[in-house]
């Protein structure tokens, strides 16, 4: 980074998740908010950069759970069978 120094541009280095969860400047902002999924887990999520004065609230947040989880629930909607069901799960045709 000292090679930026003499320089009028505004640089910084690419962090992992983890660095980037432990970074004073996001926890300054209070850029990563804990978000409950529909089952009841909480995640960290990142927070909207933008945050208007009567939109504080996180409740509009969400997550989704992991690809796959309503697979079997909306492929039985479309009215296949159990038996078809567990035949496309083992084909990996779905999760």
């Amino acid at each position: 980074m000292a090679i930026f120094a003499p320089l009028d541009a505004c640089i910084e280095p690419v962090l992992t998740m983890t660095e980037l969860a432990k970074s004073p400047l996001m926890k300054d902002r209070n850029m990563l908010v804990d978000v409950t999924t529909l089952t009841g887990r909480i995640v960290k999520q990142i927070a909207p950069a933008i945050k208007f004065d009567h939109q504080q609230s996180i409740d509009n947040m969400f997550v989704t759970e992991p690809n796959g989880h309503d697979s079997q629930k909306i492929i039985s909607q479309l009215g296949y069978s159990t038996e078809q069901i567990h035949q496309l799960i083992n084909d990996n045709a779905v999760n």
